[in-house]
């Protein structure tokens, strides 16, 4: 398992430590009586030394803000950057083996007057030790002449030329003009911080509005802070420009957004490009300020699960005092993105098994039934991530691994649809034509696959499923023929499992759910068979194991009957 890439600033900072290790700092600090060093957020000049010693303490950054434009804040930048760089590296295992297959290529649109996030993404992956993290190079563009002029000073200063190129653009033009998207091959990721606001009356109206005052000064020029129709407007030409960019150029594009209510119509304009593949993630908060990020693409790899986790961990979690605003995320989950789910009936497992490993011998079942007469190259292919290592092993399907945790399955051509199920019952080898579907199956093989999925179980509270938590989170959620109350005994844990779409274009989530489907379908059978309830139900099961479950069967059994 790759380790998450983590800020240096996840700790209050020290600032009398920070003061000695950037003396022009320590002007700017103040004691208390018992000795703790504090700063003035509210002095302009205190904040953008701070910034400034930041940089130079922890990324060998030497840099200069001037004095009529935006002094970022470190911390919060950097938080932006590792998101970026996180999304990428998830998305990207297979590709990126070595650190020099693993360079990555992103976009900053309006990087300003202090290039903050050029700087911060090629220095921090430069200093950092992490696996699949390779060098970064950046394209960063901006509308103002001034601004551009002294972000390339800091670039030449900081010996980042060859690292970062910087692009003027037009004021009314394309956010993504073509002279900067093919200065690169492929471009990993794109950033942006658009101005927030629409006018000088939004911007007073939004800090009337606000129950406390601003924590720190804000060091904004106007044209930073504003744009006609506010973010929406500017966000929502990404989005377009994104639908002809996207498929070729651009892997992953990202936005940061500075009010909630911006949210709601970015995520509905997605929805009617019909771009699924989204996700809306909140940074770590830095004092009272709150940002959130819009991530979305139109290529194979999906919204990595741990971005979804860390949403429903953060909605369902410990709750927050009333005097922290709460700002609910989980409502605007994509249903490609949300899980699939499943309840399992419950059942006593056998012997010295648990529960969790008897599931996956059923899935491991289910997929078996799916080999193919004669294939070749198989169509499924699949391995199961053990606990002990976090590794994946190897199987002909899947394979019986000890102590499994989660099956990972890629699909290369369908053949779990009921179509297909019937014509490989049909034909068995040494049948020539079967062969030659084999072979012509191996040899049409297609570079990438259909999909991959991973399925995941997890224990929820004694006796109850979680089915509420998953209904809430948008995921499509199924009990599978559980025994009547009065039936069953009392169960010690419900477990359920969890498909998690990883790769596969759009197109194939209808085939994704079909085997989804198949698949659970079989467990669930399987499971109600294991608790020894309901003769109906069992001779059912014994009829789709005759393949008796079809259209010409039941037709059979009606005149029987």
């Amino acid at each position: 398992m790759i380790r998450r890439l983590q800020s240096p600033y996840t700790d209050p900072l020290d600032y009398a430590n920070l003061g000695r290790a950037v003396p022009a700092l320590a002007p700017h600090l103040s004691y208390s009586a018992s000795g703790y060093a504090m700063l003035n957020f509210k002095n302009e000049q205190a904040v953008r030394s701070l910034n400034i010693a930041l940089l130079e303490r922890d990324f060998d950054l030497h840099v200069t803000f001037p004095e009529d434009r935006l002094c970022p804040s470190v911390p919060g930048r950097l938080d932006y950057v590792i998101f970026c760089l996180e999304l990428v590296r998830q998305t990207r295992v297979d590709d990126a083996k070595t650190a020099e297959s693993a360079r990555m290529m992103g976009l900053d649109i309006g990087t300003g007057a202090s290039a903050i996030y050029p700087l911060l993404a090629t220095r921090f992956t430069a200093r950092s030790e992490q696996e699949c993290l390779g060098p970064v190079c950046m394209l960063a563009t901006d509308v103002n002449a001034v601004s551009l002029a002294h972000a390339r000073r800091l670039v030449d200063r900081n010996g980042l030329s060859d690292e970062i190129q910087l692009f003027q653009v037009d004021q009314g033009g394309q956010i993504f003009p073509s002279d900067v998207t093919e200065a690169a091959e492929t471009i990993d990721f794109t950033m942006c911080n658009p101005p927030f606001y629409s006018s000088p009356e939004e911007i007073a109206s939004s800090s009337a509005a606000k129950e406390l005052p601003p924590f720190a000064v804000c060091t904004a020029a106007e044209n930073e802070l504003i744009t006609p129709g506010g973010e929406v407007a500017f966000v929502g030409r990404m989005i377009e420009e994104s639908v002809s960019l996207g498929q070729r150029k651009i892997r992953w594009f990202t936005s940061l957004l500075g009010k909630y209510s911006s949210i709601a119509p970015l995520v509905q304009q997605l929805k009617d490009k019909k771009l699924y593949n989204f996700h809306i993630s909140a940074l770590p908060r830095r004092g009272r300020t709150v940002r959130w990020v819009l991530c979305w693409s139109l290529q194979e790899w999906r919204v990595p699960p741990y971005l979804v986790h860390e949403t429903l961990a953060a909605e369902h979690g410990a709750p927050t005092p009333a005097s922290v605003p709460s700002f609910p995320l989980v409502r605007f989950l994509s249903p490609s993105v949300a899980p699939l789910a499943f309840i399992a009936p419950t059942f006593e497992p056998l012997g010295g098994s648990s529960v969790a490993q008897e599931l996956i011998e059923m899935l491991t079942t289910a997929l078996n039934e799916l080999v193919q007469p004669g294939e070749i190259e198989p169509a499924l292919e699949g391995s199961i991530a053990t606990e002990e290592d976090g590794m994946a092993s190897d199987c002909s399907v899947v394979s019986r691994a000890h102590r499994p945790i989660a099956v990972h399955i890629t699909a290369w051509r369908n053949v779990w649809s009921r179509q297909a199920r019937r014509a490989a019952k049909a034909a068995a080898p040494p049948d020539p034509a079967v062969l030659r579907a084999a072979e012509s199956a191996a040899a049409n093989r297609p570079e990438t696959p259909m999909f991959d999925v991973r399925i995941e179980i997890a224990a929820s509270a004694k006796g109850t499923p979680r089915s509420e938590t998953s209904a809430k989170a948008g995921a499509t959620t199924s009990v599978m023929n559980q025994p009547p109350a009065s039936d069953r005994a009392r169960p010690t844990a419900t477990y359920r499992l969890e498909g998690w779409w990883i790769r596969g274009a759009e197109a194939e989530r209808a085939a994704l759910v079909g085997l989804w489907g198949f698949l659970t379908r079989r467990i669930g059978d399987e499971c109600w068979r294991r608790t020894g309830l309901g003769e109906k139900h069992a001779k059912e099961m014994g009829r789709r194991a005759q393949g008796d479950d079809n259209e010409e069967g039941r037709g059979k059994r009606r005149k029987a009957e």
